[in-house]
C-alpha cells in the first residue's frame, strides 16, 4: 500500500467543499480514522521498519482559543500524534510527517465547520432578539463531546485502540522538540448552559451519515 493517505483524505474533504454540514464533516473525519487505521494495519502486516519521518506543522492563531486548542488536541490523539502551543506561531501538530498532515488537514477542516455552524447560531439568536451570551460555548461543549464519543465507538468496534496507540519514536520526538509548551485547555469559554443548544451540538457531532465518503 502506497504511503499516500493524506492525499486520499484531502480528496475525501473536496468532496464536502462546498459548505459542508456538520454530518459531512463528521462522515470525513470517521472516514478518515478508518483510512488511517486500515493504512497502519497493512503496514505491520508486511513488517515495514523504515524510519519514520519526524516533524511539527504550524497552524496560525488559535493558541488563545479555547475551542480550537481542544479540538487539536481530539484530533491529534485519534490520528497517532501530539499538539503544542507556540507563542507567536500558533497550534503545532507533532509527530510522523504524514500523519501530522492528516490531523492538520482535519483540524482546518472541521473548524471551518464549526466556525460557520456557531456564526449561524449567532445571527439566529440576535434576529429573534435573545442573548448570544454563552451559546458558542455550549454548541462546542456539545459538539466535541458528540464527536469524541463517534471516535471511541468507531475505535471499540473495530478494536482499533493499540493500532491509534502513538508510536514510541513520536513521544520521544515530542519530549525533545518541547518544554512547557504541552497544551492546556487554555482559559475557558463562556456558556449559557443551554441545553437544547448542547444537544444540537452533540447530535452533529456524533452525526453518522456516510455520503460524500471516499470509498
Amino acid at each position: 500500500m502506497e504511503n499516500n493517505i493524506a492525499t486520499k483524505i484531502q480528496k475525501l474533504l473536496n468532496l464536502s467543499n462546498n459548505n459542508p454540514s456538520s454530518e459531512e464533516a463528521q462522515a470525513a473525519l470517521l472516514k478518515a480514522q478508518q483510512l488511517m487505521a486500515e493504512h497502519n494495519i497493512t503496514m505491520e502486516e508486511a513488517s515495514v521498519e523504515s524510519k519514520p519521518q519526524m516533524a511539527k506543522e504550524f497552524v496560525e492563531g488559535g493558541q488563545s482559543c479555547y475551542w480550537k486548542r481542544l479540538l487539536a488536541k481530539l484530533i491529534a490523539d485519534n490520528f497517532r500524534c501530539y499538539t503544542a502551543i507556540s507563542k507567536g506561531y500558533g497550534i503545532c501538530f507533532i509527530g510522523k510527517k504524514e500523519e501530522i498532515q492528516i490531523a492538520v488537514q482535519l483540524f482546518n477542516y472541521t473548524s471551518s465547520v464549526l466556525e460557520r455552524n456557531m456564526q449561524k447560531l449567532r445571527a439566529k439568536y440576535r434576529k429573534q432578539g435573545l442573548s448570544t451570551e454563552g451559546i458558542s460555548g455550549d454548541y462546542f461543549d456539545g459538539f466535541y463531546n458528540g464527536l469524541k464519543a463517534k471516535f471511541e465507538e468507531q475505535v471499540n468496534k473495530n478494536n482499533w485502540g493499540l493500532i491509534l496507540v502513538k508510536d514510541k519514536a513520536v513521544t520521544e520526538y515530542f519530549n525533545s522538540v518541547t518544554k512547557k509548551s504541552k497544551i492546556g485547555s487554555g482559559r475557558v469559554q463562556a456558556r449559557s448552559y443551554n441545553h437544547s443548544i448542547y444537544t444540537q451540538g452533540y447530535n452533529d457531532g456524533k452525526a453518522t451519515t456516510t455520503q460524500k465518503c471516499l470509498d
